[in-house]
């Protein structure tokens, strides 16, 4: 059989009738190697891993070996890893077992790891960084605006307001209330601060069930 019949079989097996590199090896008579060679060559698209087992049954030795393998490449354990994911909340993160103020799984949001650097210092739980074009994962330094946690909350507050996407008493959450209440001043000003009237912080106060926290706070005063 000549290489263009070769091929063509080879094309046939792997496309029309979706065989493994090995199985289509073992028809023709050569390696694997072989077969993925020439189909790379003539510019076939290889399947993925899970492109190829889609459909056929799996065996309980290849789920323990997936268990197996799977174990073994987590985290720093598997050689793609930098030790940076990404957050559900749209921001990256990075595997900092030693910094004080890690998560529980050992990571720290890299645009505070960023104005940490830059400042040379640690930043406080009170502190906040504030993505000035909006884009979470846009972490060059330029880009990151420190601020504190009531400063932030009452920028945020004031986008929303004016861009017209966000209900402020919906997305305001009670830690930023609470904030916005102990930076101190009037109604007004913390009014002011969540871009809210002074009667809808008394409703968000209430609604949040923050009412004993705030009786209490204004009798420490």
């Amino acid at each position: 059989m000549g290489f263009s019949k070769h091929f063509e079989e080879m094309k046939r097996l792997y496309v029309d009738e979706k065989k493994s590199l090995n199985e289509v090896a073992s028809v023709i008579g050569c390696t694997a190697q072989t077969v993925e060679y020439h189909l790379k060559k003539n510019k076939i698209k290889l399947r993925s891993r899970s492109e190829s087992l889609k459909g056929r049954p799996v065996t309980e030795k290849q789920r323990e070996t997936a268990r197996r393998l799977g174990k073994l490449l987590v985290g720093e354990k598997n050689p793609r890893w930098k030790g940076r994911v990404k957050r559900s909340s749209g921001y990256y993160a990075i595997r900092k077992t030693d910094h004080p103020f890690a998560s529980r799984d050992g990571y720290v949001m890299e645009h505070r790891l960023v104005m940490e650097e830059h400042l040379g210092r640690y930043l406080t739980p009170e502190e906040d960084v504030h993505h000035i074009n909006g884009i979470k994962t846009d972490n060059r330094i330029e880009n990151l605006e420190l601020l504190s946690k009531s400063e932030h909350a009452r920028l945020h507050g004031l986008e929303r307001v004016e861009n017209k996407t966000h209900n402020n008493f919906i997305y305001v959450t009670a830690e930023e209330v609470k904030e916005a209440i102990v930076a101190g001043g009037t109604m007004q000003d913390i009014a002011e601060r969540l871009s809210m009237d002074k009667t809808t912080v008394y409703k968000k106060i209430k609604s949040l069930g923050l009412g004993d926290w705030y009786k209490n706070w204004r009798n420490e005063q």
